[in-house]
């Protein structure tokens, strides 16, 4: 589809680009006895201008043209013994100028100027004909072509533009019709055919327009109701398309900019009216559910983020915003799982949200497990691959190591959840949780029961021993938590497990007179 708004090259045979020039030069008189130069006449200067004006046309300098048949007239106004025709002349040829310069309204003001000074000038209603049609006013168009035709019943140039006014009014139906029933597409492509012959169509600007906010085109239509707005296209209807794009974009600021705009002019124009009213409460909304996170009110804030959500669930980029900012709160309070499948959302809305993938890598990691970490570390790649590894910010390489880190231990075994503790846990935490451990899983507890049941007992046992002999001596704890791979576990020789238990009880703090 053609996002570029440009109008399309003009090929209508009313466009006669022979100017209006009268055989005789000079509407004065002079003595050609008289020797000394006579001053010029307002008509002689009005008539160098005028030929001035035509050469440029045919050069195709059309705003030279514009310029030099103002001047033109400007002779004209007041002066006495200027022929009617004359006048008359000067406003068909400007409006030629003003139609080849794509200026239609202007063209339609010289051509009804110059059939208030000669109603039955053809010349005239050809031009002014054609401007309306093509500015898309097939109604007032065809009007003209007839009363061109009552003129002259021969005119190829008005049955012509009967003809092409009756294909116009059909297309702009059908172009119309296609949009009511949400084939944005097909319309957009029969606006854009039909504006071959009407390429001023405001009804054909404002179909293209709501075809392609509809698909989603929304940094196409701000740049396209730009270039209307300068033609000076700026209804309330293109302003709302506009106030609309920036909605979608989240460009709150212009969208209300726009939007009160419209109800200046129009106070009463209620989609104006509702599409205020609903931007207002999504921001009022999203504030309130900022200033609770800000106060560390978590429950408030995802109530709020929720109502918001609710508000305008299509808003694919706001609210993918919102809600991960409700994983935030969610994280706040460890619902974690919640709060995934919030980032997940965010991340679906739009999938350029840096934030959301910080956010979900945060999520992942503090969830822990294999799987999660290396989801987690797939984010954190993917951010560091969109900022480019010269300009990641220090914070996000400290996660990322973090996150590796954190699976290679995943992989290993889980000295900490075997002993049932903490990774902050200090040595008296460590040695208790050791002691009731080892009491539970001790093989003398298990020797009556099932073989299978002493086989689990005996590898719990040793696992428990491994983990604290592992973290109860500060330098291999150390290098376990720094994810080294030298830790599978104590090598006792042929020492027994009832020895090893009781070398690690020993070293917990004694047995205690502890009997089985």
């Amino acid at each position: 589809m053609a996002d570029n708004p440009t109008m399309p090259p003009m090929n209508d045979e009313a466009m006669d680009t022979g100017m209006d020039d009268h055989e005789e030069n000079d509407y004065g008189s002079s003595d050609d006895d008289d020797s000394e130069e006579e001053e010029m006449t307002e008509l002689e200067i009005a008539t160098e201008l005028k030929d001035e004006g035509n050469d440029h046309f045919r050069e195709k300098h059309y705003d030279q043209a514009v310029k030099f048949y103002s001047q033109a007239l400007e002779k004209t106004q007041g002066a006495g013994n200027i022929p009617a025709d004359f006048q008359a002349a000067l406003h068909t040829n400007r409006a030629a100028a003003f139609i080849s310069l794509q200026q239609f309204r202007d063209a339609v003001r010289d051509c009804d100027a110059a059939l208030l000074i000669d109603a039955a000038s053809k010349k005239a209603l050809a031009r002014k004909a054609q401007a309306q049609r093509l500015m898309g006013e097939v109604d007032k168009a065809q009007v003209t072509y007839q009363s061109l035709l009552a003129l002259d019943s021969k005119s190829k140039t008005g049955a012509r533009g009967i003809k092409d006014c009756a294909a116009l009014t059909l297309q702009f139906n059908k172009a119309e019709n296609l949009l009511e029933a949400k084939k944005y597409r097909e319309a957009y492509t029969v606006a854009q055919a039909s504006m071959q012959l009407a390429p001023d169509s405001l009804r054909m600007h404002k179909v293209k327009l709501k075809s392609m906010l509809e698909q989603g085109m929304h940094d196409q239509v701000t740049k396209y109701s730009t270039y209307l707005m300068r033609k000076k296209m700026d209804d309330n209807d293109i302003l709302l398309i506009r106030a609309r794009a920036f909605y979608w974009n989240s460009n709150f600021e212009l969208a209300i900019k726009h939007l009160t705009q419209v109800l200046r002019r129009d106070p009463d124009f209620r989609p104006a009216q509702q599409q205020l009213r609903k931007l207002r409460k999504l921001q009022k909304t999203k504030l309130k559910g900022n200033q609770m996170f800000k106060t560390a009110q978590w429950l408030s804030a995802v109530a709020a983020y929720s109502e918001c959500l609710k508000i305008e669930p299509q808003h694919k980029a706001f609210n993918s915003v919102i809600s991960c900012n409700r994983a935030a709160a969610l994280m706040k309070l460890h619902r974690l799982p919640e709060a995934l499948q919030d980032v997940n959302r965010a991340v679906q809305c739009d999938a350029t949200y840096t934030k959301a993938y910080l956010r979900r890598a945060q999520c992942l990691y503090e969830m822990g497990g294999q799987a999660n970490l290396e989801a987690c570390i797939r984010d954190y790649e993917f951010v560091i691959k969109k900022y480019g590894r010269g300009d990641v910010p220090r914070d996000i390489k400290r996660r990322f190591q973090q996150a590796k880190l954190a699976l290679k231990r995943a992989k290993r075994k889980d000295y900490y959840k075997i002993l049932g503790v903490n990774q902050r846990a200090q040595a008296p935490q460590l040695k208790k949780a050791y002691r009731k451990s080892a009491m539970k899983w001790h093989p003398d507890r298990h020797s009556g029961k099932s073989e299978a049941e002493k086989q689990l007992a005996e590898k719990n046992f040793k696992e428990i021993n491994e983990a604290f002999d592992a973290l109860s001596d500060p330098k291999k704890r150390a290098r376990y938590d720094r994810g080294e791979d030298d830790l599978d576990g104590p090598q006792r020789g042929g020492m027994s497990q009832q020895d090893l238990f009781a070398q690690m009880f020993a070293r917990a703090g004694g047995m205690g007179g502890f009997k089985f």
